[in-house]
Order: structure tokens, then sequence, then C-alpha cells
């Protein structure tokens, strides 16, 4: 029994002993922005879209916008681009300070070479002040 167990052991380490082959290792990336293949991109974006748990800011309470509530949002950021467009081209055509109204607030801006320094005041007393550094 024991010269049983011999032979098959030497017999299964027989057969097991063949040459061994291997080949190396290639990286193949698997997003396509890295040269991996594009059937990949659907899946990778849906994969990140479900793994995104940022909701945005409606969901904490901040209500969307109605209609008239964008369209008053358009109204004052095209009053403030026009705003800063006209102190723009006066300071690019060489005048360093003036003043303008805009409904009930003036507003008045001038330029030292290094900053230019904007204050609004309103009908009611209050008044803000800001400065911006020149070249931004």
């Amino acid at each position: 029994m024991r010269l049983a167990k011999y032979l098959l052991c030497v017999i299964a380490l027989g057969l097991g002993t063949g040459d061994a082959s291997a080949s190396a290792l290639v990286y193949t990336p698997v997003n396509p922005n890295f040269g991996g293949n594009p059937n990949n991109g659907g899946f990778l974006l849906q994969e990140a879209t479900d793994n995104n748990h940022f909701k945005g800011l409606a969901q904490y309470g901040t209500p969307a916008q109605t209609g008239t509530q964008q369209l008053e949002s358009t109204i004052t950021n095209s009053l403030y681009s026009q705003i800063a467009s006209k102190i723009a081209t006066d300071l690019g055509n060489g005048q360093t300070s003036g003043s303008f109204q805009v409904g009930n607030s003036t507003i008045f801006y001038s330029d030292n070479g290094t900053v230019t320094t904007i204050t609004v005041n309103n009908n009611n007393g209050g008044s803000t002040t800001f400065s911006v550094p020149d070249g931004i």
C-alpha cells in the first residue's frame, strides 16, 4: 500500500512538471481618454453619474427660479454688464474718474493707476465701495 502511494505521487509529480510558459504583461487602458476602447465611454460615464452624490443646490432647499425671476436676473446682469462696460470704456479713453446715475443710485469711480475704486451711493444714504486692481 505504501508503494502504491509512492508510485501515485511520482506519477502525479511527473505529469505536473511540464515546461512552464509565460508572456509579458501588457497594460491595456480602459478609459478611452487614455487610449482605451471607445466603447467603454458610455459605461464609464454612467458609472460616474451613478457615483455622483452631489445633486445640486435645488436638493438643499434653494427653489428653482420662476420665469419672472429668471427675467429679472437676466435684466439685472445685463445692467451690471453695461455699467462695467461704461466704466471700462471711460478708463480706456484716459478718463481717470467720473460718475453717473443709474435709477436711484449714483456710481462714482476713480483710477489711481494701480486700483480702480467704485462707490455706489443710493438715495437711502447707503453706500458700497469696492476696489479692483488694474490689469484684471
